[in-house]
């Protein structure tokens, strides 16, 4: 029986190993969902090691994103948003990104995914989030977005316990591309 070995350098300088974009959107999202039901501390500390700065009223910002945490009565986490406005506004770059986003929420929020994607004057439903990201990816273009017909969206849920939707638009204010994730538990 052939064994097959496997070499494994290993290197004294821990912080050249940097996480990939993927790692990084996941740890993103599980961070957000955990912060559901806490003081939100963690998710606070979280946003500052990795680049967003404080604007104030409980808005972080890094880049292109914003995060904005809400929280109800007794300083509880209630929901979160995680917004992108890609400036100049750009298309390709905010789709690129709504999938990033996507992909990291399939991970998180395994269960109960729904899709669809209102464009011109059709409406394409999903419940498999991989058709869904392919359909985004090899289909969706700037031209089907209407005034009136003008979004993609994804829905899902943890256990029924925790809920996001992200939603991609031609946002009608100014006609900029945004990427919206809103990440919630619904009231029981």
């Amino acid at each position: 029986m052939a064994v097959a070995a496997i070499t494994l350098t290993c290197c004294d300088d821990k912080e050249d190993i940097q996480p990939s974009q993927e790692e990084l959107d996941k740890a993103l999202i599980t961070a957000v969902k955990d912060a559901l039901d806490t003081d939100g501390k963690a998710l606070v500390d979280f946003l500052k090691n990795n680049g967003y700065t404080d604007m104030g009223d409980n808005v972080f910002q890094n880049g292109d994103e914003s995060c904005d945490i809400a929280y109800r009565e007794g300083g509880i986490v209630d929901d979160i948003n995680l917004y992108t406005a890609i400036s100049p506004s750009n298309f390709t770059a905010t789709k690129n990104y709504f999938l990033r986003m996507e992909a990291a929420c399939a991970t998180v929020f395994p269960t109960g995914f729904e899709g669809d994607c209102e464009l011109g004057e059709n409406v394409d439903n999903f419940a498999n989030e991989v058709e869904f990201r392919n359909y985004m990816m090899t289909q969706v273009t700037e031209d089907q977005f209407t005034k009136t017909w003008n979004r993609c969206r994804a829905r899902s849920d943890f256990n029924d316990s925790h809920i996001r939707e992200i939603i991609f638009e031609n946002s009608l204010d100014a006609g900029v591309w945004v990427s919206d994730l809103h990440i919630w538990k619904p009231e029981i």
